[in-house]
């Protein structure tokens, strides 16, 4: 789970984002693909869009910090894949591999 201001950041449940029936077919919707949000405003969109986008998201699996949200969730999947190849493996030292691989 990415982190953001030391709180792990959750996307919306789908429950929270626009549902289908609240849109007619000739509105115009705006989704963020990462994490399925939907927005009717644009500048909402554009708002929220600028935050997944900035370098302020810090790894929970390595912690690695200045990421964006999709750079975060693509760091733990390559830690939490790491840790299935390697049960037995120390957390400082999977850290360790991850900074030195790159």
């Amino acid at each position: 789970m990415p982190v953001l201001r030391k709180a792990p950041c959750e996307p919306p449940s789908p429950a929270d984002s626009l549902a289908a029936t609240d849109c007619a077919d000739s509105d115009e919707v705006f989704v963020i693909r990462v994490t399925g949000e939907v927005f009717k405003d644009y500048d909402a969109y554009l708002e929220r869009l600028g935050e997944l986008r900035s370098p302020a998201f810090v790894c929970a699996a390595t912690g690695k910090s200045g990421l964006t949200y999709e750079q975060c969730l693509v760091s733990e999947h390559e830690a939490n894949s790491l840790l299935q190849q390697c049960k037995y493996v120390d957390r400082g030292l999977l850290v360790f591999k991850t900074i030195w691989a790159k």
